[in-house]
């Protein structure tokens, strides 16, 4: 991506104008000071009755120096400023916490057991602003006290339980608020972003973690073919993913619960069997002699996977 796409992006945030316009009307208000300032240095004198106040408040200055009434313009834009980010904030805050959760959790009938990864996002947080978040587990964890650290409540654990299903850290059909999921696993949650506004189409997210996805894992699998993985191979990996797209390679690990073919848990995570292949690259040193040879991965085995996260 380059530097022209990323402030383009970037200005498209409410949030971030919001910001812009803070500053710009900061500087306007320095420099209205500044030639206040100056008018006083060149001794500019000048008589000047100025009044201001609204219903509750007035205040009136006689034979005023108009130096002093510039310094004073300037002081009321700052003033103006600052209290406008100070509501925006405010609005952000009342939008973020309007119980939006309760409309994910009420989207959780929607669900299909055929749903896949794309399909489950969607149905669960529809047209939402929403952000994806990456957590690495230092400790086995129950889905409960998960849902109370991301959502500051336990009855969302539903939520993390979807979203997750497809990475083979529990069986879903018999999945429970008290599931437990083991340490170093990474989990995968959704918040609301600080502008709750409609404007993500299901196609452009489809493109951004469709296409540039595929993309990603095409140049991961050509990349494959001449380096052996290792933390330099991951590192260059990283650098290039984060000049190139707006994702970064993670490794995460997918428990084998029961006896699993490799282009299985190359559709789990890339959609596509063709890319079992990487997941073999990634294990090379890891998995058991003569596994890599095998068709199945038997049950019991733990299998990192390198995948992306925004």
């Amino acid at each position: 991506m380059s530097i022209f796409q990323l402030i383009i992006s970037e200005m498209s945030d409410p949030m971030t104008l919001k910001l812009i316009q803070m500053i710009l009307a900061t500087l306007v208000g320095a420099g209205t000071i500044y030639i206040g300032y100056l008018l006083f240095l060149k001794g500019i004198r000048g008589k000047i009755d100025f009044e201001i106040g609204n219903d509750k408040i007035n205040a009136k200055m006689v034979n005023v120096a108009p130096g002093a009434i510039v310094i004073m313009i300037g002081a009321l834009i700052i003033y103006w400023a600052l209290n406008s980010g100070a509501s925006s904030k405010e609005i952000i805050t009342t939008t973020s916490n309007n119980n939006i959760e309760e409309k994910w959790l009420d989207n959780v009938k929607k669900i299909n057991k055929s749903d896949y990864y794309t399909d489950i996002v969607f149905k669960l947080f529809e047209d939402d602003n929403v952000k994806s978040k990456m957590y690495q587990l230092k400790s086995d964890r129950t889905l409960l006290s998960l849902s109370e650290e991301f959502y500051n409540n336990p009855k969302y654990w539903q939520l993390i339980a979807l979203v997750n299903r497809g990475r083979g850290y529990y069986n879903y059909d018999s999945i429970s608020e008290n599931t437990i999921l083991k340490t170093g696993v990474f989990i995968e949650y959704f918040i609301a972003s600080k502008y709750n506004t409609p404007n993500t189409s299901k196609e452009k997210f489809v493109q951004v973690r469709g296409n540039d996805l595929n993309a990603g894992y095409e140049y991961l699998l050509k990349y494959s073919e001449s380096r052996e993985f290792n933390d330099k191979a991951f590192e260059e990996l990283n650098s290039y993913f984060k000049n190139e797209y707006e994702f970064s390679p993670v490794l995460t690990t997918y428990v084998v619960s029961e006896d699993t073919k490799w282009d299985e848990i190359s559709l789990i995570y890339y959609r596509n069997k063709k890319y079992s292949s990487l997941i073999k690259w990634v294990n090379k040193g890891e998995l058991e002699k003569g596994i890599l040879e095998k068709n199945i991965i038997p049950k019991g085995n733990t299998v990192l996977i390198l995948t992306f996260v925004p």
